[in-house]
């Protein structure tokens, strides 16, 4: 496995814009999200061939996993003052709320403005991988959302949130999997924290029926007004849901598949 770069050149193409200019660090997922920050980076491969820790070749970061990837007005105007605080006010509520819990009920609600954690998504996924630009189809629709805070959400992109009570993170933009064999295959790309996962697919088939909630779903245009969107404790995906194929299913990741964990002390 090659040394993981993190860091592309202090000028260049942003990742989200495509703007040519000083290139910024921006913290996947985002900070304030973050429980803890001492976190060692690998790609995905190293964990889903089942390598031992101390023979996978990671990446340590002392504030968190960072990719400098993105201008300073997508980081800082877009993802910083447009979006980000609600990602981390959903975040962080579902986190005092589980560990305020001694019965856990089947479901609860939050409210949230879910267009806002939608770009918020968007925008992290993207910068992931360094010098990622053009960005592809996928990405350019990601990155028009980002880009335009009132565009309606588009029917090509389907975006799937969940309970994640792990604090191993997943982060990946672009990836291929067949949820059976014989189903049609899945664009996806994913950004899961405790505790909280998103999925985001693209242009999946009209039959296509997952027993997630789809964030979307509870957008009115582009999803700026707040909205109570259900949320549910039980019965939820696997831990390595939907990076690892199940036992009938296939995943084809590229070089934008990312895991962390926790950095030990020595």
């Amino acid at each position: 496995m090659p040394f993981i770069q993190t860091k592309g050149p202090t000028k260049g193409l942003c990742n989200i814009c495509g703007t040519h200019g000083k290139l910024t660090e921006d913290h996947v997922p985002p900070k304030g999200t973050i429980k803890f920050p001492r976190m060692t980076l690998y790609g995905i491969s190293e964990v889903l061939n089942a390598k031992a820790e101390k023979d996978r070749k990671g990446r340590d970061f002392q504030q968190g996993v960072k990719f400098r990837s993105i201008c300073s007005v997508c980081n800082n105007d877009y993802l910083g003052g447009l979006y980000d605080q609600e990602l981390k006010n959903f975040a962080n509520n579902v986190g005092s709320y589980l560990h305020s819990l001694v019965a856990r009920p089947n479901a609860t609600t939050f409210p949230v403005v879910p267009g806002k954690i939608i770009r918020a998504v968007c925008g992290h996924i993207l910068a992931l991988g360094v010098e990622r630009f053009p960005r592809g189809d996928m990405g350019d629709a990601m990155a028009d959302l980002v880009l335009n805070p009132d565009k309606e959400i588009p029917d090509s992109l389907h975006f799937y949130y969940w309970v994640y009570p792990f604090w191993d993170q997943v982060a990946i933009r672009n990836f291929g999997f067949l949820v059976h064999t014989g189903t049609p295959p899945l664009v996806s790309s994913v950004l899961k924290f405790f505790p909280l996962a998103f999925m985001v697919l693209w242009e999946p088939a009209t039959d296509f029926r997952s027993s997630l909630v789809r964030l979307d779903d509870y957008c009115v245009g582009a999803g700026n007004n707040q909205v109570d969107i259900p949320f549910r404790l039980t019965n939820i995906p696997p831990q390595r849901f939907p990076e690892a194929p199940g036992d009938s299913g296939v995943t084809l990741h590229g070089s934008d598949s990312y895991f962390s964990s926790r950095l030990r002390r020595s």
